[in-house]
């Protein structure tokens, strides 16, 4: 692969992560909640969410219309527009990082570092995994929608199958201009080189910013996981789990908000984060979003706790089941689907008779 390939892949990639989270934030103006360094953060996380819940309801809502490498630059240039007209007065404090911050960002820039030079010589994709994520990434490019089945490749339906990740990987191939197995890597890659911002992000608002460091080097440089998914082409638990503590906090913090009195704007907006965030993680790997749950049943009880002496329990329990309700709605255009197949195989099976080995229907 040449120098310019790489770049090409480095500057899609860049655009494809930050766009659409920043265009939220500054449409939103809640990123005058966060340091600067969270900021960022949310806005990657954000824009990891927005692909997979954008494609699913367009696949549900518009199933017509497809998209390719020239909408997808126009939307991702009218985003980039929105920025800068929202930020125009605004811009020169997003760079405004501390030296804890500046020290974060070396640690998540050596990551990234590590995992992009690991795939330098290795310009395929690991382990048997990686083939079908191939496939799927080039029918995702190839019908500019997220596919329902793997023909012509395999006769099969895809229902049962988080297909998030390919809404990400078509993406960078279309604007990267390259073969489906090239933005597979690379993309995964910079999702793995990313995997301690997560860690950073709820440590540094709800511990301190040196253990916020520390939380990022550590997942980051020192783990043998998630840097070892490369290797098994867990590409899809990985976007997940990307993005999987950022939107465990961002919706605790949704729901807390509901304990007090706050801008109805502001409240509203902050669902709406949650809601992205948390149907990104189901629509990007199912179970991990079995993961998630636990995470948000203990933040609901102690947020429930916490508003007890308030009297603004009943509030904690309409926003936790306005927030539930709306990603519920998100997911349903994956769920439906994979419930609907997964009874009718479980009906397929009650049906069918074990003979000496062989099943007869």
């Amino acid at each position: 692969m040449t120098a310019w390939v790489e770049w090409r892949l480095l500057l899609a990639l860049t655009v494809i992560l930050l766009v659409p989270g920043w265009g939220i934030l500054a449409l939103s103006d809640l990123w005058r909640r966060y340091s600067v360094l969270q900021r960022w953060i949310l806005a990657v996380a954000l824009s990891i969410a927005f692909y997979p819940v954008f494609f699913y309801v367009l696949r549900a809502i518009v199933p017509w219309l497809t998209l390719g490498p020239y909408k997808m630059a126009t939307l991702l240039l009218a985003g980039g527009g929105l920025i800068v007209w929202r930020m125009r007065k605004d811009w020169m404090c997003q760079f405004e990082f501390d030296k804890l911050e500046w020290l974060a960002l070396a640690m998540i820039g050596m990551t990234l570092f590590t995992r992009i030079w690991v795939i330098r010589e290795h310009p395929y994709p690991a382990w048997s995994d990686s083939l079908h994520h191939t496939l799927l990434t080039n029918l995702t490019a190839q019908q500019g929608q997220l596919p329902i089945t793997m023909a012509p490749y395999f006769p099969i339906p895809l229902d049962q199958y988080h297909l998030g990740f390919y809404s990400l990987t078509a993406t960078s191939q279309w604007l990267a201009q390259v073969p489906a197995h090239t933005a597979l890597l690379w993309t995964a890659q910079i999702l793995n080189g990313l995997c301690g911002i997560g860690v950073y992000f709820v440590l540094d608002r709800r511990v301190g910013r040196i253990g916020a460091v520390v939380g990022a080097a550590v997942v980051g440089l020192l783990s043998h996981q998630p840097a070892f998914y490369v290797n098994w082409g867990r590409f899809t638990q990985l976007s997940s789990q990307t993005i999987l503590l950022i939107s465990w906090l961002v919706t605790w913090e949704a729901i807390g908000q509901w304990k007090r009195p706050a801008r109805k704007t502001n409240l509203l907006w902050s669902m709406a984060l949650s809601v992205l965030l948390t149907g990104a993680v189901f629509l990007l790997h199912f179970r991990v979003a079995v993961f998630y749950l636990p995470l948000l049943a203990i933040s609901v009880v102690w947020e429930l706790w916490e508003a007890r002496g308030k009297n603004r329990v009943k509030y904690v329990i309409a926003g936790t089941t306005a927030i539930g309700m709306a990603a519920l709605l998100v997911v349903s255009f994956a769920l439906i689907s994979a419930c609907l197949l997964y009874t009718s195989d479980a009906a397929d099976e009650e049906d069918s008779v074990d003979l000496g080995g062989r099943r007869i229907i």
